[in-house]
């Protein structure tokens, strides 16, 4: 034997030499990977991220315009309450008419305003149903409200008006 033979590596140099082969190893084996996995994968492995935002902003799209659809009928609520509140209704030219000439009978032949009231609460009562029923509410409570505004036509939150209200009347 040489004396170069004999003379092992040390345990420092052997463990550099190991780890050394171990990296180029391990080096080798993720190059092998991802060259195997980029060529399985083909276009549709391109295309992932483009259809992932695709559907990330359908998605928020969606939401938003859920979100607004809410927010209008928030306020159409929010508006009917509060012309509720300040007891304005709008009634058929019909109705208004008939109203309207019932006080004007009842003007002239004041023995008759027994029966014209108690014909005008029926007419009253059946135009409340069929606002409560179009937009909601109490019925009950209407036909209360209305029979107050068509006794004091001056008030000045209410309006009696037939069709569409007047510019003249508040709301």
């Amino acid at each position: 034997m040489n004396a170069r033979a004999a003379a092992a590596p040390g345990f420092w140099t052997t463990l550099f030499l190991l780890l050394g082969v171990a990296r180029k190893r391990a080096t080798g084996r993720v190059a092998r990977q991802s060259k195997l996995l980029r060529g399985r994968g083909g276009s549709a492995t391109a295309a992932m991220p483009i259809i992932g935002f695709a559907f990330a902003a359908l998605l928020s799209a969606a939401l938003n315009l859920g979100a607004a659809f809410d927010l209008m009928i928030a306020v159409s609520e929010g508006t009917r309450v509060q012309v509720a509140k300040d007891i304005t209704y709008t009634v058929t030219d019909d109705f208004s008419r008939r109203i309207t000439d019932m006080e004007k009978s009842a003007r002239l032949k004041p023995t008759l305003r027994n029966h014209i009231s108690i014909v005008e609460e029926d007419d009253i009562q059946a135009e409340a149903k069929a606002f409560a029923k179009s937009d909601g509410g109490d019925a009950n409570v209407i036909a209360t409200r209305s029979v107050k505004i068509r006794t004091g036509f001056s008030s000045p939150r209410a309006c009696w008006t037939g069709g569409r209200p007047p510019r003249d009347c508040p709301t």
